[in-house]
C-alpha cells in the first residue's frame, strides 16, 4: 500500500510508467495489475515487462505495451512456443486479453511486434555478446526514451533494440556507449510482415 500511495504521487504530471521484473516472493501477484489501474486513473502509459500472473492480472487494465520475451512468454501461457507463428499466436493472445502492444525480445533473434492489426519485425544486430543479463531491461530503456521522445511504435522499438544489443556486448548491465548504441541502431531495420 505504501509503494502504491508514492507511485500515485510520481504519476501526477508523468507520462510513462516502466514496470519491470520478477516480485518478489510473498508479493501480492496483483501489484502490477494496480500499479497499471492507477496509472490508467493518471493518463500514463505503462510498458510492463513481467511474466506469469503478474502479467495475466494486470492484461485487464490494459497497459499500453506488453514486453516479454520469448521464454517469458512461453511460461506465461504454459505452452511452448517453438517458431515465430507459435510466438505470433501467443502475442495476439495477450492482445486480446488486453494489451495495447505486445513486443516479443528473442534473444539474438529478430523481435516481433504487434497490435492486433499489423504485425512487424525488429532486425537484431549480430554482436558480439559479452553477458546478455539486463539486455531485456536496456530494451524496455530504449523504447521507453523512445517514446518519451515522441517515437511511436513500431519505430521506438528501433532503439530499444540497439540498446539490448549494445547491453550484451558489455560485461557490465546497463553500462551502454552511446556512439556503440547509434552505430547499431543505424544497422536495424523494421519491417512489416503482416
Amino acid at each position: 500500500q505504501k509503494l502504491l500511495g508514492k507511485l500515485q504521487g510520481l504519476l501526477d504530471g508523468a507520462g510513462l510508467l516502466v514496470l519491470s521484473g520478477t516480485l518478489p516472493p510473498g508479493a501480492d501477484p496483483d501489484f502490477y495489475a494496480r500499479c497499471v489501474e492507477l496509472a490508467a486513473r493518471h493518463g500514463v502509459r505503462v510498458i510492463l515487462d513481467a511474466v506469469g500472473q503478474p502479467l495475466l492480472r494486470a492484461l485487464p487494465h490494459r497497459p499500453h505495451i506488453v514486453k516479454p520475451n520469448q521464454s517469458e512468454l512461453s511460461r506465461t501461457l504454459e505452452r511452448e512456443l517453438r517458431d515465430e507463428k507459435a510466438v505470433g499466436d501467443a502475442m495476439r493472445e495477450l492482445i486480446a486479453r488486453g494489451a495495447g502492444w505486445v513486443v516479443t525480445t528473442r534473444g539474438p533473434q529478430d523481435a516481433l511486434l504487434t497490435n492486433g492489426e499489423s504485425f512487424w519485425r525488429v532486425t537484431t544486430p549480430k554482436v558480439q555478446v559479452i553477458s546478455a543479463i539486463g539486455s531485456g531491461d536496456a530494451f524496455a530503456a530504449g523504447l521507453a526514451f523512445s517514446l518519451s521522445s515522441g517515437q511511436q511504435l513500431p519505430h521506438a522499438a528501433i532503439l530499444g533494440t540497439a540498446c539490448a544489443a549494445a547491453n550484451a556486448m558489455t560485461a557490465f548491465a546497463g553500462h551502454l556507449d552511446r556512439d556503440v548504441v547509434q552505430s547499431l541502431k543505424d544497422q536495424i531495420r523494421l519491417e512489416q510482415i503482416a
